[in-house]
C-alpha cells in the first residue's frame, strides 16, 4: 500500500478469483469478482473501464454490477462504462443492484437512457436490494448484508450514514466478502442462511478493507494469517 492506494493485486481460489482493480478512498473503487462462468464487478469508480482494459478482462463476461453505496469514488465510471459497453454493441442484459435508497447510481441509468433514448443495444435493469436478500447470477449467489457508512466534506466532519451494503459472494462453497464500513462503527454478524454466522473483525486495512498482498497464499490464504483480519470460509474475506 503505498499513499493509501491498495496494492492492485489477484487472488485465485478454486472456483472464484479477485482482481482489486483500484482502490484509493476518495479517488476510486472497483473490484471484479468471478467464476468460470461469470463475473461481477462490485462498483464502478472513476477509470474504471480503463482499469478492465488494462486488465484485459473481456466486458462480455460483466453479469452484473453491485454497488456497495452510492458515493462518488464508487460509481463515478458507470456512464463511462455504459457508453463503451453502447459503442461495441452489447447485447447482454446488463443487472444493476443497489442498497435500497441509493438513488446515485440509478440515476445515472436514468441519465444515460435518456442521452441515448433509442441507440442503447441492450436492456439494463436496476433493482433495490434489502438486507440479507440473495440474487443468484449465473450460479454465483450474491447476499447482501446492511453496513453502515457516512462520508465527509472538508470543514463538515463526518456526514449522516448513507444506505450501504457489504455483500458475500458464493459459489459452490467457496465464498468471498466486500463491504465498506465506518471506521467508529462496530462489526456485524450477519447469517449465511444456515444457521452459521461470521464475525468480522473489527480491524481495518488501510482506507477500504481488504487484505494486503502479504496476506494472500499462492493458493487460499491460511487462517493463521487472517487472524484478527477476517474469516475464511473456502476463500477470501474481505473486511
Amino acid at each position: 500500500m503505498v499513499n493509501g492506494v491498495t496494492s492492485r493485486f489477484s487472488w485465485q481460489g478454486q472456483r472464484l478469483s479477485v482482481e482489486v482493480l483500484f482502490s484509493q478512498a476518495g479517488v476510486a473503487q472497483h473490484v471484479w469478482i468471478a467464476g468460470p462462468e461469470t463475473g461481477v464487478l462490485i462498483d464502478t469508480g472513476d477509470g474504471v473501464l480503463r482499469d478492465l482494459l488494462d486488465k484485459e478482462i473481456d466486458l462480455s463476461r460483466i453479469s452484473a454490477i453491485f454497488y456497495t453505496h452510492g458515493h462518488f469514488d464508487h460509481m463515478g465510471g458507470l456512464h463511462t462504462l455504459l457508453g463503451f459497453m453502447r459503442m461495441i454493441g452489447r447485447k447482454r442484459v446488463l443487472p444493476v443492484y443497489a442498497p435500497e435508497g441509493c438513488t446515485e447510481a440509478f440515476a445515472t441509468v436514468h441519465n444515460f437512457r435518456r442521452c441515448y433514448p433509442d441507440s442503447i443495444p441492450f436492456d439494463i435493469t436496476m433493482t433495490e436490494l434489502h438486507a440479507h436478500q440473495v440474487i443468484d447470477i449465473d450460479g454465483l449467489a450474491v447476499e447482501g448484508f446492511p453496513l453502515q457508512h457516512s462520508g465527509s466534506v472538508e470543514g463538515g466532519g463526518v456526514l449522516d450514514p448513507v444506505p450501504a451494503m457489504g455483500y458475500r459472494l458464493t459459489l459452490e462453497g467457496e465464498s468471498v466478502n466486500r463491504g465498506d464500513r465506518r471506521r467508529d462503527v462496530p462489526p456485524r454478524a450477519f447469517d449465511r442462511g444456515d444457521g452459521r454466522r461470521n464475525r468480522q473483525s473489527g480491524q481495518r486495512v488501510g482506507p477500504h478493507p481488504f487484505l494486503p498482498p502479504s496476506a494472500l497464499s499462492s493458493s487460499v490464504s491460511p487462517r493463521h494469517r487472517c487472524s484478527g483480519v477476517g474469516t475464511i470460509r473456502g476463500g477470501l474475506s474481505f473486511v
